[in-house]
């Protein structure tokens, strides 16, 4: 008997030459909050910042090529200057990996997507060079509750498998 997959109405597909494969853990472990940087705040420019006031987070990476993020780690936490709200609570995020990341490999990355390069080379002030190193973190946005209760924030997925 063969392994079909029924793919719509019309499309059948057989499976019998593919193996099935675990790829995730049945059960995803809680995230850990490592640092949580309550004498500092991060600093964006005005217009990497603009979409967490306007509440369109768009952005879950950051850049920064002058070391300026080389205090932060992943599980970190620490909010965002200029980013109050009506109950005066400001945007924190959560650092969920930190790289290093080539001006080259972006610059390839960013071929088809312009306004991801314009986004990316407004955050670290300048164009993007091939030869440049930049740091990149990774966060999701959490909010003062999750803080003291860790076992409500979500675990990061994982982008790359």
């Amino acid at each position: 008997m063969s392994l079909r997959l029924k793919i719509g109405e019309y499309r059948n597909e057989i499976l019998d030459d593919h193996n099935k494969i675990t790829k995730f853990p049945k059960i995803f472990p809680n995230s850990r909050i490592g640092a949580t940087h309550k004498d500092r705040r991060l600093k964006l420019n005005t217009q990497t910042r603009s979409p967490y006031k306007s509440a369109r987070h768009t952005i879950d990476t950051l850049y920064a090529c002058e070391n300026n993020y080389r205090f932060l780690n992943p599980n970190d936490v620490i909010e965002i200057d200029e980013t109050e709200d009506a109950q005066d609570k400001r945007i924190i995020i959560h650092i969920t990996n930190r790289r290093l990341e080539s001006g080259g490999s972006l610059l390839m990355q960013y071929k088809a997507d312009l306004i991801a390069r314009h986004n990316t080379e407004l955050q670290i002030g300048r164009k993007l060079s091939p030869a440049g190193t930049m740091t990149a973190l990774e966060f999701k946005q959490i909010y003062d509750w999750q803080i003291n209760d860790v076992s409500n924030i979500p675990s990061s997925s994982k982008k790359d498998e």
